[in-house]
């Protein structure tokens, strides 16, 4: 029969409090209103559960046991021993529920206001009030589709990874850096413009307030201004990127009169970046003239081939040693920077028809180029290095094919049709790793001696020097998905999801990362098929607009919703729902006739207060 039970729990953590694990040293651990806290520079991380018992250090609770094995737990009780490193440990016993409460303070007072708050409160209520709350943000947009796993990954997981540790905690077990940066949130707010537009119109703004009057931006940065100031070539361009996609999803024109005051900062001077803490000017600009001097700025910044300077990196940050003297190109910037003009022009040709003349002519340069020493005869290259060697061409020993310049060929519209199907069957059939179930960002791996940049000092198959590097291989899948391949695509989208590297025991513990966090990269090589980091990665939000945009084919056009599916044609059905201001609209598109794409009529129904759209293909 049923009989009570006293259960002992213990809990222990290794304060940081800073930048590496040797700056717990310094904190002082204490108990103050009756919470084991750690203190450091005035500020509080605190441990705390009714009648619990405390240890301090790392001695107290392992003594001579084993991370897996405390003697602590072995014995029944804190050991006497004291040494080590700091240490936050508890041991409470209950016979039903027991609620361990831990967080930071500012200084006492918010901890004191802290402690009051849970002797007040109600942690349950508490705990129903974040799901209730978790719930409503994340049911903003819901898909239904024969894909089970991508059904959950989508509705459940991708917008949580993106909002929590991305824009909120910009931080992961592998990164715990907090900063912002200028590239990386704005690729996040992607996929927030389903869920939330107010909020990528701030996050934008925000941006706009880390641009210098030059053009160019920090890096990264931790609030108000201190931050790195790099010669990074392609971050700036995500500004009127997400600029020009709110403008048109919402349709709120205002936008870019938004007056934001520049940022001033010494220039990095014969050295790849210089952190300092930078100061607002007295100079200000619209939002419009912001995106106007990146764009510029990025036309200036042209090569002896006609192509995009790579300076100290594009987007692979890792590729900082190709460009450092100044006249390295980029092939994968061409075709982005052509993205971005197509999407900025229609606002530039209402408010600046000269500068729209400039820019179209630009665009037209750039194509050109692209598609001409861009080629190498099978695929696009990647780069040109300072003395106008290609990278990324089949006579190179190291980097023959890289997978952005191939996946963004299709993505920019500017590829010629048949280079792009070329080349992206180049991509299947050279980096495409089907049986180690990963995509390859390059191959072969870079070495110290090329003088690429750091990214030769990572393993070969590892992170962005061979590995799957996630960002590329969404790119990859949602390029498949525009040329009409959608069953490659899906094929593609599902390697990616992480429900798939766990299916069983063995697979899950090859992968070692969680299986419903999609992580920044995979490992190739010796490792094959082993998670890298997980959470702090923008590979959930443009996974999420893989999936909505490119497969499913669902686009709001200021306000309206657009259909242009790209799916197998095994699929006969599939639902997208979304719920914004309290109204609920439900999009249903039956394939009937197992059709891949098409641009179909979108029937409309006023239904109990519901929008009902149908679909048929």
């Amino acid at each position: 029969g049923a009989r009570e039970r006293t259960l002992t729990m213990y809990f222990a953590c290794f304060p940081v409090m800073g930048e590496t694990a040797d700056d717990a040293r310094f904190a002082d651990v204490r108990t103050e209103n009756g919470m084991l806290c750690a203190v450091k520079d005035g500020t509080y991380y605190f441990l705390y559960a009714r009648d619990a018992c405390y240890a301090s250090s790392e001695y107290a609770f392992f003594g001579d046991g084993t991370l897996s094995d405390p003697q602590a737990v072995r014995q029944g009780a804190f050991c006497a021993s004291e040494g080590g490193k700091p240490l936050l440990a508890l041991c409470v016993k209950a016979t039903a529920r027991v609620r361990l409460y831990t967080g930071f303070a500012r200084d006492a007072e918010e901890l004191k206001r802290l402690r009051r708050a849970i002797d007040e409160g109600d942690a349950a209520q508490w705990l129903t009030e974040a799901r209730r709350l978790w719930e409503e943000r994340l049911s903003r947009v819901r898909i239904r589709t024969p894909e089970r796993k991508l059904d959950v990954l989508f509705n459940h997981w991708l917008m949580y990874q993106t909002i929590s540790a991305r824009l909120w905690g910009r931080c992961g077990f592998y990164q715990a850096g907090g900063a912002f940066g200028f590239r990386d949130q704005l690729q996040d707010c992607l996929s927030l413009l389903y869920l939330d537009p107010a909020a990528v119109r701030r996050h934008i703004l925000s941006c706009a307030a880390h641009q210098f009057a030059e053009g160019d931006v920090q890096h990264w940065w931790h609030p108000p201004f201190t931050g790195v100031r790099t010669h990074i070539s392609d971050d700036l361009l995500f500004l009127p990127l997400l600029a020009a996609r709110y403008a048109a999803y919402t349709g709120d024109e205002t936008l870019w009169d938004e007056v934001v005051p520049f940022l001033e900062g010494h220039a990095p001077v014969q050295q790849d970046d210089l952190y300092e803490a930078a100061w607002q000017s007295e100079e200000s600009g619209t939002l419009f003239d912001h995106c106007l001097r990146a764009v510029r700025l990025v036309m200036r910044r042209t090569g002896k081939h006609g192509l995009p300077l790579i300076l100290s990196g594009d987007w692979n940050d890792g590729l900082n040693g190709i460009g450092k003297n100044g006249a390295g190109e980029s092939v994968w910037l061409g075709w982005f920077a052509y993205h971005v003009v197509s999407w900025f022009l229609p606002t530039v040709r209402k408010r600046n028809p000269r500068e729209a003349e400039r820019m179209t002519a630009y665009a037209k340069r750039l194509v050109h180029a692209l598609n001409t020493d861009g080629w190498d005869g099978a695929w696009f290259l990647r780069a040109f290095d300072d003395d106008g060697k290609p990278v990324g061409s089949h006579e190179n020993a190291r980097c023959r094919i890289d997978a952005i310049s191939q996946a963004w060929a299709v993505l920019s519209g500017a590829a010629e049709p048949d280079k792009a199907q070329k080349a992206m069957e180049s991509v299947k059939r050279e980096l495409w790793d089907t049986s180690a179930g990963l995509l390859k960002l390059l191959t072969p791996p870079f070495a110290p001696e090329d003088r690429a940049g750091y990214i030769g000092y990572y393993l070969p198959g590892v992170r962005e020097n061979g590995g799957q590097y996630t960002h590329a291989a969404l790119w990859t899948a949602s390029a498949l998905a525009q040329k009409g391949e959608g069953e490659a695509c899906l094929a593609l989208l599902n390697m990616l999801n992480p429900i798939s590297h766990a299916k069983d025991q063995p697979s899950a513990a090859h992968y070692r990362i969680e299986p419903y966090s999609v992580p920044a990269d995979v490992y190739a090589g010796d490792h094959a098929g082993r998670g890298g980091w997980s959470w702090y990665t923008a590979s959930s939000s443009l996974y999420a607009c893989a999936v909505l945009e490119d497969l499913l084919g669902v686009h709001k056009e200021n306000g309206v919703l657009t259909l242009c599916p790209h799916i197998p044609a095994f699929w006969r059905e599939y639902t997208v729902t979304f719920c914004e201001n309290g109204h609920t609209t439900e999009l249903t598109v039956r394939n009937p006739e197992g059709k891949t794409e098409g641009a179909p009529r979108l029937t409309r129904v006023e239904k109990d207060g519901k929008t009902i759209l149908r679909a048929i293909l």
